[in-house]
């Protein structure tokens, strides 16, 4: 498959933006790469597709997200989308399946922040359960560095999915088992260890089984985010710690919905 010079960079520089993102609808960063992706699309439409511009507009469909640009969503969604579809590659439509899942879970739930306030989505955990297909079929063979999609994060992103959801839900049996067959598929990574522990905390506390060990484990997961440089995980298990030591529920999930 062929590398555009022009897509490469465009992509290392979107990226770098997604990378500064603090996780706030007003996210400057966010705005810069949304902006830096619409003002290059003359050039990604010009270009066959590639893997390089797919990661380009799947990064723009996330910004959009964050900053609350709804047709911005959609439009950079189904520009993802046909160039996943265009190029095979499977691992990137399991994260389009992924969004559209949280999408309908945010709509479900009337965009809840908190999971004191959610309920249960069957609709969005049917979506999710169809990367499930896509598992089957095998690795598609394309891969990019940094935190693209591969055939290991899709399946984890199946797995951690399912737990946020059955969280929600209040099944707690459910949702720990998901978070742990999340962090087996994906070990390895820092991240995915980091974030997972912190969900699986959230579990444990939400279910009212070890609330001073809950808090305990996110203030350690905390601490080791901020050295690792995931400040979003860093901020949101700060705050997240508030609410337990305040003896609340309106815990906040470690994803953007």
């Amino acid at each position: 498959m062929a590398t555009f010079p022009g897509a490469v960079a465009l992509l290392s520089a979107v990226q770098a933006a997604i990378d500064a993102m603090r996780y706030r609808p007003d996210d400057p960063a966010a705005a810069r790469a949304l902006n830096l992706a619409s003002e290059h699309f003359d050039e990604i439409q010009a270009r066959p597709p590639s893997p390089e511009d797919t990661e380009t507009c799947r990064l723009a469909a996330l910004a959009a997200a964050q900053l609350h640009d709804w047709e911005g969503l959609a439009t950079w969604r189904t520009r993802w989308l046909a160039r996943a579809a265009a190029i095979g590659w499977t691992e990137s439509i399991g994260f389009f399946l992924v969004g559209l899942a949280l999408s309908r879970f945010a709509a479900d739930t009337s965009d809840a922040e908190s999971f004191d306030l959610m309920v249960a989505s069957p609709t969005s955990e049917a979506i999710v359960g169809e990367i499930a297909v896509l598992e089957a079929v095998g690795p598609s063979g394309i891969t990019l560095a940094g935190r693209s999609p591969s055939w290991t994060s899709m399946v984890r992103q199946l797995r951690e999915k399912q737990g946020v959801f059955r969280l929600a839900a209040g099944d707690w049996a459910g949702a720990r088992a998901s978070f742990e067959a999340a962090l087996a598929v994906d070990a390895n990574s820092a991240r995915t260890r980091v974030k997972v522990g912190l969900s699986l905390a959230s579990t444990l506390y939400l279910s009212g089984a070890e609330p001073e060990e809950a808090i305990a484990q996110t203030k350690a997961l905390g601490r080791e985010s901020q050295e690792l440089g995931y400040r979003d995980l860093a901020e949101r298990a700060s705050a997240n710690v508030q609410v337990m030591e305040l003896g609340s529920k309106a815990i906040r999930p470690y994803e953007v919905l």
